[in-house]
């Protein structure tokens, strides 16, 4: 007897294909998005076919179960087309959404994002390259004839493969996939690269994989080459993809549709590739949408990385910018390093944190380091002018700076400072006569006390708003005390959990087998002169003697 099923992708199991898994179940959890595909076999089933099995089971219900209509209508949740994460929200104990997503940058799943999820996910990722690398478009000159193979397109084809081959040539060790809305395409495009000589190169060290919008389900990779095939004498794209979000209902195949687009354009780690055989203007459709979504955001953050490289109207961060390219910490760890100027770190925190209630701060400069272990510190550096940054200016010297730093300036640095970020803070004070060298003995000194930081408080808001941010703590609305999930375990529940710690439940009380052993004392029973035991009792701490509860002593 099993006693806990795991079903991953629900959405694409039916009922028939877990059955046997669920009738050995004591405990089930479903793990699915219905915005992705369904059970393609199970949605294609003959119509026909399942309304006579519908009605044979509503037949067998009314004899020897229910005829209550209110009964009755609940059949419909097994049709065969029904899946099993559909089937059990209908039924289920508890129910949440995951909203954290950690493959790509937040431009990648921007439009899976914004039309799909109602920009609810939070994007752990933070982008450390330019976004020219991370959002590509490259169109490429088609003769306008007709393809020899209907839906192809050899262009484009042969645009990709040239792509390949640069990769090939600087042995680069990203995973590559490719998907593009035909079969005929993707046949030729395995057909072309599996005749190169460096095949088993893109196979086996690029994980190459090409694939079509309706079976990269599951898959992710680094970059993600889209060949859309559709040129200007020729588009098929209406057949692939919904004309707009309204037309759900009404066209055939609708939801499968529309489907295609939140599974095709969520598979990129690093970087997406539209290759394409016609201007952007040209593409009609949710498909043109969804290309232009891409473009907008594209020459979005084009703009923001433009602005935010450094402050323009100050003069000191350019030179700090220099400083630290020119520090030994970064030309020995330039490759587990990412730094960014101008960081948004307010908006970020909100992505992280649906509670977060303070202004939308922006850093001059966030280092991110990964050690040795690959764990991630992170350090804000802020160049502090003199009148912007400190009160009383006239007592101000470089024996007391740090006390007469503004109050805006000392609460937005305990805020960050709250979420696990150190501060080095450089200002006219502590620069030094050699500002590289004091910035890089700054640097390495704070990562150093990072491997060996004592600070238990700090220590604790950390450790605590990553455990509420990872789901591995929680607070108890009844004391408010924020604890180990493991505090809420109660086994008398069917979720398993509860809302109320142990500890206000009454739960944390030490059982009889867990108390700790009697500790024998010196003194001997005045009644039977045996020796006494420390005991702990109702009332307190009492001795008795070791032919409790028989001969009860004397209390202490």
């Amino acid at each position: 007897m099993n006693h806990y099923v795991i079903i991953d992708e629900a959405s694409q199991v039916s009922i028939a294909q877990a059955f046997s898994a669920l009738i050995r179940a004591k405990k089930v959890l479903i793990l699915g998005d219905r915005k992705q595909f369904s059970n393609i076999k199970a949605a294609q089933a003959r119509s026909e076919t399942n309304r006579e099995y519908l009605n044979s089971l509503a037949q067998v219900f009314r004899d020897q179960v229910s005829e209550e209509d209110s009964k009755i209508v609940k059949l419909g949740k097994f049709d065969i087309k029904t899946s099993i994460l559909e089937f059990f929200e209908f039924i289920t104990n508890y129910n949440t959404q995951l909203l954290k997503h950690f493959r790509g940058y937040k431009e990648i799943i921007s439009y899976s994002n914004k039309y799909f999820y109602q920009d609810s996910l939070q994007v752990m990722k933070i982008r450390g390259k330019k976004i020219d690398d991370v959002v590509k478009f490259s169109f490429v000159e088609h003769d306008g004839k007709d393809e020899p193979v209907g839906n192809s397109n050899k262009a484009e084809i042969d645009f990709i493969v040239g792509q390949l081959k640069i990769m090939y040539e600087k042995n680069k060790t990203e995973s590559v996939g490719i998907i593009t809305p035909h079969t005929n395409q993707q046949k030729l495009l395995m057909e072309a690269i599996s005749k190169l000589p460096e095949r088993d190169f893109y196979f086996e060290n690029l994980k190459l994989k090409i694939m079509t919008f309706d079976t990269c389900q599951g898959e992710e990779r680094d970059i993600i080459f889209y060949s859309m095939v559709a040129n200007e004498n020729s588009d098929r794209l209406w057949g692939v993809f919904i004309k707009d979000f309204n037309s759900i209902d009404s066209e055939e195949d609708g939801k499968i549709k529309v489907q295609r687009l939140n599974v095709g354009f969520s598979r990129a780690k690093e970087t997406v590739h539209f290759v394409l055989s016609k201007p952007l203007d040209k593409f009609t459709g949710s498909i043109g949408d969804a290309l232009r979504h891409y473009n907008f955001i594209l020459e979005e953050a084009k703009k923001e990385h433009e602005i935010s490289e450094v402050d323009q109207k100050s003069k000191m961060e350019p030179k700090v910018l220099k400083w630290f390219y020119d520090t030994d910490f970064w030309k020995n760890n330039k490759e587990n390093i990412e730094f960014f100027p101008q960081f948004e770190i307010g908006k970020y925190l909100k992505q992280l944190d649906r509670t977060y209630k303070h202004p939308h701060y922006k850093v001059d400069f966030l280092l991110v380091y990964k050690d040795e272990n690959q764990k991630e510190h992170k350090i804000i550096i802020e160049y502090d002018g003199f009148t912007e940054h400190f009160n009383d200016l006239d007592e101000v010297n470089e024996f007391n700076y740090e006390n007469y730093y503004s109050e805006d300036d000392v609460y937005r640095q305990k805020v960050l400072e709250s979420y696990g970020y150190k501060f080095l803070r450089i200002n006219k004070f502590n620069v030094g006569s050699n500002p590289i060298t004091t910035l890089n003995e700054r640097i390495t000194s704070l990562f150093k006390n990072y491997r060996t930081q004592n600070n238990a408080v700090l220590n604790g808001i950390q450790n605590t708003i990553e455990g509420l941010q990872n789901g591995d703590k929680k607070e108890c609305p009844k004391c408010h005390e924020i604890r180990d999930v493991v505090d809420f375990k109660d086994p008398t529940l069917i979720r398993g959990y509860g809302r109320f710690c142990k500890t206000c439940k009454g739960l944390s009380r030490i059982s009889r087998n867990d108390r700790p052993a009697p500790i024998l004392s010196d003194k001997d029973c005045p009644r039977c002169g045996s020796k006494m035991i420390l005991r702990n009792g109702r009332r307190g701490k009492f001795y008795g003697c070791s032919k409790f509860p028989y001969c009860r002593g004397t209390r202490n």
